[in-house]
Order: C-alpha cells, then sequence, then structure tokens
C-alpha cells in the first residue's frame, strides 16, 4: 500500500509539473540591428531571420518574453506555440506519392507523374506532375510551374501544390475557365523539392527551430551531422551566389558551389527544358509576396512587371487576420531561384511566403492553403496577356529556329538573352501595356528589328516571324553553289529585272519577303531548267523599305537584299 501511494504521488506530481510548465509563445521582433541580436544571443533566444523582411522569429515563453522587454527590445505576440512535431494534416514524403499516385491513377488522360530525379544524400525521389490535355505530349503551348519545399521546415507550400492539383483537376469538367487553361497551358508540380530535410522533420518529430537545409554531408563522414551538414536550397541557385553564406554550419549555407545540390539541379534542368512563363515558389512564413527588384548592384530590367504580377498576385490572398499580402522586393544577392530563374530562363518567378509561422497548426495550414488558391490561379489567367507571342521560323524551310529576341527597350546584358523554343520555335513574353521594338537574331540569318509592336491592355500580340538565311558576298560567288542571281536595278523604281543561273535542272521557287519574314510575292515555283534565266517583277504597289529575295533550287539557296524606293 506505501509503495501504491508514493506511485500515486508520484503521478501526481508529474502532472502538477505538466499543468505548471510555462506556455511557449512564437514571438515576431521587427527592429533588428547588431545591438538587439547581441542582447538576444545572452538572454538565450534562438532567433530564425526571414529571408527577405527585417525580422526574426522566436519561441519564448513569458519569462524569457519579460527578459525581453527588460531589455528594451519590441517584439509582438504571433501566436501560441504547439509543440509535438508536424500536425496530421500535413502530409508525410510517405504519404505524398500515394496521393500523387491516386490522383494521377483517377485522372490519367490529364496528368503524367514522374521522378524530377534524386535528393542529395538520401536519394529519395522527388516527384513531378504534369497536368495537361495531352500530358503525355509536349505541346505547343506555355508552361507554368509550382513549386513547394525548398527549405524542410516549409511544408505549407506542399499543401499549396496539392490543393491546386485538386482544384484544377476537379473542375476541369465543371469550370469552363479551369478547362480552358488545363487545354492550352501545360502545368508542373514539384510540391517537395526538398523530401530529406522535410522527412528527417517528421520521422524525427523535430520542433522548433525545425530543420531547413537538405542533408548533405559536408564534412564528409557519411553519417548526418546536424550540426555541420546540409545546404539551404534556396541559397545554391548559380546568381550572385558568391553573396551567400560560406560556413557549413549555417542554417543558410550556401553549398560548395552554385548547383553542387542535386536538388537544385534538378530544378535548373527542368526549367531550361521548359522555360516557364510564369512560376509560384511557395515558402513560409511572412504573408507577402516576394519579387527580384535587383539583380546585384543592377535594377531588374522587368522589375515593373515583377512587382505588378507580385502584387496582383498577393491581392487576391487574404491574410489569417484580415487584409492581404504585400508584395515586396527582393534584391537578389544571395543565390535564389527566383532570381536565377528570371536572369536564365526568362521565367517570371515570384516567390510567396505563406502564414504566419513557419507550420502553422492544421487546421490553421488548410485556411492558408485555400486563401493562396485564388493567387495561384491568377498566373494561369496572365499567361494570356498582356505581352507578345509568336513563333520564329526559317523563310526558305519554315522550320522552326531557336532564335534570340530581345524587347529592346527594357534589354539588359545583366540577363541571359532570350531565345524562341526549338521544337517549335514558340516564343511567349509577357510585357506591360506600351510599344516595344523586337530585335531577332541567330547564327546564318539577317538580324530582323521590328518596331511598334503595339500590346494591349488584357491580350496576347501575335508576332510571327519568319528570318532570312544570310549569305554573304563570298558565298555567292563559290562557282559549285550551282545558283547565281543579279538584280538590275536595285535599289528598285518600278519595274525590275532578275537574271538567275541555275547549273541544273530542278524545282526552283524564288519569293520576297519583307523584314519580318513575312513573304509578300512569289515569282517563280516550279521546274526550271539548267542555264540562264529572266523574269520581270513589277513592284508598284510595295511600299518603300527593305526587302530580301530569296533563290532555292537544288537543294541550294541565294538570298539578296532589295531596296525599295
Amino acid at each position: 500500500m506505501r509503495r501504491f501511494i508514493i506511485l500515486i504521488l508520484l503521478a501526481a506530481g508529474i502532472t502538477g509539473y505538466t499543468q505548471n510548465a510555462e506556455k511557449e509563445y512564437y514571438v515576431r521582433i521587427s527592429q533588428l540591428n547588431g545591438e538587439v541580436e547581441l542582447k538576444l544571443q545572452a538572454i538565450g533566444v534562438n532567433l530564425q531571420h526571414h529571408d527577405f523582411l527585417p525580422e526574426g522569429l522566436a519561441v519564448v515563453d513569458k519569462p524569457k518574453m519579460a527578459e525581453i522587454a527588460r531589455a528594451g527590445i519590441p517584439y509582438e505576440i504571433v501566436c501560441e506555440y504547439r509543440s509535438g512535431g508536424v500536425d496530421p494534416e500535413y502530409h508525410t514524403y510517405g504519404e505524398l506519392w500515394p496521393w500523387l499516385d491516386s490522383i494521377a491513377a483517377a485522372n490519367p488522360t490529364l496528368t503524367r507523374l514522374d521522378t524530377l530525379g534524386y535528393s542529395q544524400f538520401s536519394g529519395l525521389p522527388i516527384p513531378i506532375l504534369k497536368i495537361s490535355d495531352h500530358p503525355d505530349i509536349e505541346e505547343d503551348e506555355p508552361a507554368i510551374n509550382y513549386d513547394g519545399v525548398h527549405h524542410a521546415r516549409e511544408p505549407l507550400g506542399q499543401e499549396t501544390c496539392l490543393l491546386i492539383i485538386e482544384h484544377l483537376l476537379n473542375n476541369y469538367t465543371r469550370d469552363e475557365q479551369v478547362q480552358f487553361w488545363v487545354d492550352n497551358i501545360e502545368f508542373y508540380f514539384i510540391p517537395c523539392l526538398n523530401p530529406e530535410g522535410y522527412k528527417y522533420i517528421t520521422n524525427e518529430n523535430l520542433e522548433y527551430p525545425y530543420w531547413r537545409k537538405n542533408q548533405r554531408d559536408n564534412n564528409e563522414n557519411d553519417v548526418f551531422d546536424p550540426a555541420m551538414d546540409g545546404v539551404d536550397l534556396n541559397r545554391n541557385y548559380n546568381s550572385f551566389w558568391d553573396g551567400g553564406d560560406p560556413s557549413m554550419a549555417s542554417w543558410v549555407y550556401r553549398g560548395p558551389e552554385p548547383f553542387s545540390e542535386a536538388e537544385t539541379q534538378l530544378k535548373r534542368d527542368h526549367f531550361l527544358d521548359q522555360k516557364p512563363v510564369l512560376s509560384l515558389s511557395y515558402h513560409t512564413y511572412g504573408e507577402v509576396t516576394v519579387y527580384p527588384l535587383t539583380l546585384g548592384f543592377f535594377y531588374s530590367p522587368d522589375r515593373f512587371l515583377l512587382a505588378e504580377i507580385a502584387s496582383e498576385v498577393g491581392s487576391r490572398i487574404e491574410k489569417i487576420g484580415g487584409g492581404t499580402y504585400l508584395a515586396v522586393s527582393g534584391d537578389c544577392s544571395v543565390g535564389q531561384s527566383p532570381c536565377w530563374s528570371y536572369r536564365v530562363t526568362g521565367t517570371f518567378e515570384i516567390l510567396i511566403e505563406e502564414a504566419t509561422v513557419f507550420i502553422p497548426p492544421g487546421p490553421e495550414m488548410l485556411t492558408v492553403a485555400e486563401n493562396n488558391l485564388s493567387g495561384a490561379l491568377y498566373i494561369p489567367e496572365r499567361v494570356f496577356g498582356p505581352g507578345v507571342v509568336g513563333h520564329v521560323t526559317c523563310a526558305s524551310t519554315n522550320n522552326p529556329l531557336a532564335a534570340t529576341y530581345k524587347v529592346l527597350e527594357i534589354y539588359d546584358t545583366i540577363i541571359t538573352p532570350r531565345t524562341a523554343g526549338s521544337q517549335y520555335g514558340r516564343y511567349h513574353r509577357l510585357l506591360q501595356p506600351g510599344t516595344y521594338t523586337f530585335e531577332f537574331s541567330m547564327d546564318g540569318y539577317e538580324t530582323q528589328t521590328i518596331e511598334d509592336v503595339e500590346v494591349g491592355e488584357d491580350t496576347l500580340t501575335v508576332l510571327d516571324v519568319q528570318m532570312m538565311p544570310f549569305v554573304g558576298v563570298e558565298e555567292l560567288q563559290v562557282a559549285d553553289c550551282g545558283l547565281d542571281i543579279w538584280i538590275h536595278p536595285n535599289p528598285l523604281h518600278e519595274v525590275v529585272k532578275l537574271t538567275y543561273k541555275l547549273t541544273k535542272a530542278g524545282f526552283t521557287e524564288i519569293g520576297i519577303y519583307d523584314i519580318t519574314g513575312r513573304r509578300i510575292a512569289v515569282l517563280v515555283s516550279e521546274t526550271r531548267y539548267k542555264g540562264e534565266h529572266e523574269l520581270i517583277w513589277n513592284q508598284m504597289e510595295t511600299p518603300p523599305g527593305l526587302y530580301f529575295l530569296n533563290l532555292r533550287a537544288n537543294g541550294q539557296s541565294v538570298t539578296e537584299k532589295l531596296i525599295v524606293r
């Protein structure tokens, strides 16, 4: 009996201790500087800095809050902190693949589930889901991208991606707008780019400050050591990567070199292949949308459009406490995904900092994800204008060309020149309303500059371009080319005589093209015999300007400039 009473008393004591334990709270500290951070360290506050906002987040109890107040540091209580790891409303990595398998199996004509690749340390497969009316075909359509969980402690991005997937598939036959989008856009989803980091959190039931990085073996001892290992994936992109933190122990360690991590390599290769027009990359926390204002020390050429897109996305997302997300600028100085994506592939990527804490409680997470849906659906809406879209082809063969194109009013050498797609010659350039000058160039072709391209308020201007193969004087004079052509007079007046010579008989085509590559006249399109031929072109109704005459025969082609006065 005595022993039984002691056990009861011990149990009561333990229960009493639990009931009297201090509650903990998330607090936001906004007025950060070196002095404040030293004071927080002295108090023993584990402050996690925000990536873009001048603030930090910590979990503290009431006595610690009192110490913060006595130190003269302003703070704001965000909400109560609930320990216990990740709530069951979140899908674990082990639950993610079955969920995707199930939804792909239920929608086989609209989805293609694939493995993007494998994670850096553990070799975990990273899923990518495509939604399209012909998911197994690379169609002549724009692509857009959604991704989440660059950082292990930010699984809300995964849940937001899954909610968008559900919305598109569930409403394809119910909503004409959704059906139009899926029929005319290729949607790509990478819900969890950092599976090994996220799996580490859920397997180990980790709590604040959680884990952020992947699990790279930095010290090469073949064992995961959280005090030294891991790379911050959103510091590993090759855009001002050298501005990131070189310390392996840092929460924001940039990695040993740009794109050292399998995860960032996979997103890089996906973007280089698809060149999405738009992308949303989900993170926590902050309730803001972030766009690349500057690239290093230079302004982003498209900063006004980027700010507009970020604002439009944010204005559609309701905050937990009311109001909508604010668009804020990023300086692109530490190797982050939106900066590299915009700078190199031309993708307008907006980073969304969801929620008010890194891992909201499960019920709140569901609300935040649902609130973000409206912002996510602005992206397919914006794909269709304003902007300019078209195809670049060879004037003599009609084959697609991966030509470089520039919008001269907003071009800057700090960005990689944009190119049309090699498969279809398609380019898709979002712009703000206005008048622009486009320049198209490619080795072996005449550079074309097209002025006064009008972009309206909410539509895409179609600008198809046919480029003329460039043939220099020396090439025209090569005897074995089999073709010669003479134009007299040139510059032209009302009537011009064209003389051309074939060294053997064959099907012959002669066309006149304007500077956009549009064919305006066909002078010959039939089989001609070997020898010299003449024809007369009456160009009285042709507007003055620069034109090109192209002669093709027997697998050869020559081009000459024509000037009409």
